[in-house]
């Protein structure tokens, strides 16, 4: 019998940050961020079928576009990240994002994008029988992730 680990990571305290240029200088959006999926990735697998076999002859391709779907609470302060990423949106401005599941202190993993689009970053929806903070789903899409250890 195997044994069970003992370094799970728990999610409540993860690091979400914004560039435009995909290095140097990142905001941080971890205040304002509730969550943040990641989507697509796959890579594509091929395969054919041999007139004398049962099983199919596979082989591997190029991997299909990523995608961020990043919760973020609503503000409306001119400088709070909502508006700024609505007007990089409405620009057409490419972005790259950068995500450590434990909150990107030294020896942690950090998972970053290359730079990418904003698919989507609509206005909010609102629900007056609701007490919770308005939240929006932001949409973005880009091509490679790398995996790096955040340096000691």
């Amino acid at each position: 019998m195997g044994t069970q680990t003992t370094n799970a990571v728990a999610p409540s305290d993860f690091s979400v940050d914004y560039s435009l240029t995909g290095t140097g200088a990142w905001t941080e959006l971890c205040g304002f961020v509730t969550s943040v999926k990641h989507t697509g990735g796959d890579r594509k697998v091929g395969e054919a079928y041999t007139a004398c076999g049962d099983d199919p002859i596979t082989t591997t391709g190029k991997s299909n576009r990523r995608g961020l779907d990043i919760v973020l609470v609503y503000t409306e302060p001119d400088a709070d990240p909502y508006l700024t990423l609505y007007n990089l949106f409405v620009a057409k401005t490419k972005v790259a994002f950068r995500v450590s599941p434990k909150g990107g202190s030294a020896d942690e993993m950090m998972f970053t994008t290359a730079l990418g689009y904003l698919v989507n970053v609509p206005p909010p929806d609102v629900d007056a029988s609701s007490a919770d903070p308005i939240t929006v789903t932001i949409n973005f899409t880009y091509s490679g992730l790398t995996l790096t250890h955040v340096a000691s």
